[in-house]
């Protein structure tokens, strides 16, 4: 079974039913992936399916048990280093079978109330989000951006080139360069995201080709749901 050290520093290396396992051992949570900042929303979904398979698992073994069994307290309780575990992967305790769990562990009841659950990005329409690195974008919206920081490089180049360029107009153009190359860059690293690859593809050497031209991952990946969807 890998460590938290082994999982956290290489998360992309390990399945999703790995680090399920390695959360029922009790060597890591998934509070503490959630917070390491490398769980993707399409991983987590699927160790949170892996998990609720095996609850689903022990409940129907749970239900087997004979009446007089199921009215002995050993059979409603979990050991306290048990009932940590199930708190901090976040599975509800009634889930487990049990309904003392909560009651024996010194995990405080608040930390239960806590929601890491981290939704699943909607890419659904055009421009929503056109300076943030988040997400997906289409091939349509991703050309309509490249024009648009054309037509301003366009602009711009023309006022530097003026030799008596008007000082407001100047001004103006000046201003706008921050903004404008992170439209650009932001609006570049979304499309990446569309075709299942890191922001940093596009400044691969006539990457912006394949950016403009190449298909998206069908269905939805780990940058959120298929924006043509």
């Amino acid at each position: 079974m890998a460590t938290k050290d082994q999982i956290l520093n290489n998360i992309r290396e390990y399945s999703a039913s790995e680090i399920a396992d390695a959360i029922r051992g009790g060597e890591i949570s998934l509070y503490e992936l959630s917070k390491s900042g490398n769980l993707s929303p399409l991983l987590r979904k699927r160790i949170e399916e892996q998990l609720n398979a095996s609850t689903e698992g022990d409940s129907t073994i749970t239900d087997e048990v004979s009446p007089d069994e199921d009215n002995s307290t050993e059979s409603h309780t979990l050991p306290q280093e048990t009932a940590e575990n199930v708190v901090e992967s976040g599975i509800p305790a009634i889930a487990m079978g049990t309904t003392e769990v909560l009651t024996t562990s010194n995990v405080p009841l608040e930390e239960v109330s806590v929601n890491y659950q981290e939704d699943i990005i909607d890419n659904s329409g055009m421009f929503k989000r056109p300076f943030s690195f988040k997400g997906r974008i289409r091939r349509t919206e991703y050309g309509i951006s490249f024009i648009i920081f054309m037509i301003w490089y366009a602009i711009f180049s023309a006022i530097t080139e003026t030799q008596d360029p008007n000082p407001v107009l100047a001004l103006i153009v000046l201003v706008s360069i921050i903004p404008a190359y992170w439209f650009f860059w932001a609006q570049g690293a979304k499309r990446c995201h569309d075709r299942g690859n890191s922001g940093w593809y596009q400044i691969i050497p006539f990457y912006g080709f394949v950016m403009l031209f190449g298909g998206s991952d069908d269905g939805e990946n780990e940058y959120g749901t298929n924006p043509k969807e």
